[in-house]
């Protein structure tokens, strides 16, 4: 699968996996986005996110929502002012909108892919965990095997030290094992030694 769409009220994001980048397409009510990720500028950092953020603008809004509403309905019965009793209809239309935005964004949770230069953020349960998690992986693997290619092969604009600290990082975030990272090391000094 090279291709990942998701819908989250009313949010769709789109990955697609190409041979050098992520191409992600995000479109909202409030925003609309077309960027790009390459592999080398992802990390491998997965991270799961359940967000508990809003519940506050639930409680405030809530209760302008009820307040809104009890001045609607007494507007209207009593018959007095019509505008007015528009305008507060208007208001609990627009409270509960802002009630309904918060109590999703309460509920929301996420993959996050961090550790390098760019972050993705995938909505865990769109379309399934299963087919999300799978999706992460194949970038996960498309990463690694891209800072391999580029950072365990010979430069010789740059030093031995240089290209022994890219050794190193890809070590430590577990690119490269303990054998693969003598064997390149080995072979690194002796192009070094023949420069």
């Amino acid at each position: 699968m090279t291709t990942l769409k998701q819908k989250y009220y009313l949010s769709n994001k789109t990955f697609e996996l190409t041979d050098r980048k992520v191409l992600i397409v995000e479109k909202s009510v409030f925003d609309d986005k077309e960027w790009e990720a390459r592999y080398n500028e992802l990390g491998l950092d997965l991270v799961k996110v359940k967000s508990r953020e809003g519940i506050g603008n639930v409680v405030f809004f809530g209760g302008l929502l009820i307040l809104t509403v009890f001045l609607t309905f007494k507007a209207f019965t009593d018959g007095t002012d019509y505008k007015l009793a528009f305008f507060f209809l208007l208001g609990c239309f627009m409270w509960g909108t802002v009630i309904w935005w918060s109590i999703q964004k309460y509920f929301v949770s996420q993959y996050v892919l961090a550790g390098g230069d760019k972050i993705l953020t995938f909505f865990i349960n769109s379309p399934d965990e299963k087919t999300v998690k799978g999706f992460i992986d194949q970038i996960r693997e498309r990463t690694r095997r891209r800072l391999k290619d580029e950072l365990t092969h010979f430069d010789p604009d740059l030093s031995f030290e240089d290209q022994l600290n890219n050794l190193k990082y890809l070590k430590n975030i577990d690119v490269i094992d303990q054998e693969e990272f003598e064997k390149i090391r080995e072979q690194l000094r002796e192009k070094h030694l023949i420069k």
